[in-house]
């Protein structure tokens, strides 16, 4: 099973190759052995992600967006943004994440002009949401669904049939005039977007240490009473239950690809406590530390015939 590497704010990791930077990723989110973790983080790459099985809860910014499966949402790059199971249940998706200059063209013309530039430049947003209340939106889901299979399955050619389906979802949006209004930020939300992204990169560098809520307000300048506020308004979390989080997604990393002791990936990811850790640990993903080790360590095939559906 592959690990969907999204711990760190802002990400340092290449989607796709430098000649085609574009990458499908597919995400289990339902709690258990199998389960991965999408913080919220932050990329240069803009996202389409697609529910493929039961729902996701989508944060982009401040707004949370439930996304059903076979619906998708679009992430501008920059956007600070993370996913979750809304439940117990199902909940699958699949981001496709790329660069908007792999459908820049050497040559300028009036596609790089009217669509591709202004959408690099922000002064074109697609949509956010895309569900299947319109033949068009169905028409560009049903396009990411080819752009997804032809990722993982790999053919020869896909790469030009991917941007050609690049190309077919833009035509799409256009053709409808299906933009999203470009809303002109207020000073005080562009602060509130370095100020929170001051603070996810701080707990994601620190997180093996112990972090006090009053070092996470100093850090914008804030009361703790304030950023405490201020916090929950921006990421609909608590500070402690987004720290926890960071530290489960580095343990799970710990867990799949070393062989370290459970008290050593403890104390590694900021609990002085092991017993504390597991049960934490067990209380979030609904298995034991061992037993989502175990699971981690099966190859795919051999979980695939161990797994129900």
């Amino acid at each position: 099973m592959h690990f969907y590497e999204h711990n760190a704010p802002p990400e340092d990791r290449q989607h796709g190759t430098a000649l085609f930077p574009l990458a499908a990723y597919p995400v289990i989110l339902t709690p258990g052995p199998l389960q991965e973790f999408v913080n919220l983080h932050w990329h240069e790459e803009v996202e389409f992600m697609v529910a493929t099985r039961g729902s996701v809860n989508v944060q982009i910014r401040d707004e949370v967006y439930t996304v059903t499966n076979g619906n998708a949402v679009f992430i501008h790059g920059q956007d600070i943004h993370g996913m979750s199971a809304p439940n117990k249940d199902d909940s699958e998706f699949c981001s496709i994440v790329f660069n908007l200059k792999l459908l820049r063209s050497s040559l300028y013309d009036v596609v790089d002009h009217r669509y591709v530039g202004p959408l690099t430049d922000g002064l074109l947003h697609f949509p956010t949401l895309f569900t299947h209340s319109t033949e068009w939106e169905r028409s560009v889901l049903d396009y990411l669904s080819q752009i997804i299979e032809l990722f993982l399955g790999k053919p020869q050619g896909y790469e030009a049939e991917i941007k050609g389906l690049l190309y077919l979802i833009l035509a799409v949006v256009a053709r409808h005039q299906a933009w999203k209004d470009v809303k002109d930020e207020t000073v005080a939300e562009t602060n509130d977007v370095e100020r929170l992204k001051k603070v996810l990169s701080y707990i994601d560098a620190n997180y093996a240490e112990p972090i006090r809520i009053r070092d996470l307000a100093q850090i914008i300048g804030m009361s703790e009473g304030h950023f405490c506020r201020f916090f929950k308004r921006t990421t609909h979390k608590r500070p402690m239950q987004h720290i926890i989080d960071v530290r489960m997604a580095h343990a799970a990393k710990l867990l799949q690809e070393t062989e370290k002791s459970i008290l050593d990936i403890a104390m590694d990811v900021g609990f002085g406590d092991a017993s504390y850790f597991i049960k934490t640990f067990r209380r979030i993903n609904h298995c034991t530390p061992n037993q989502f080790r175990h699971i981690r360590s099966i190859s795919p095939a051999t979980l695939s015939e161990q797994m129900p559906g």
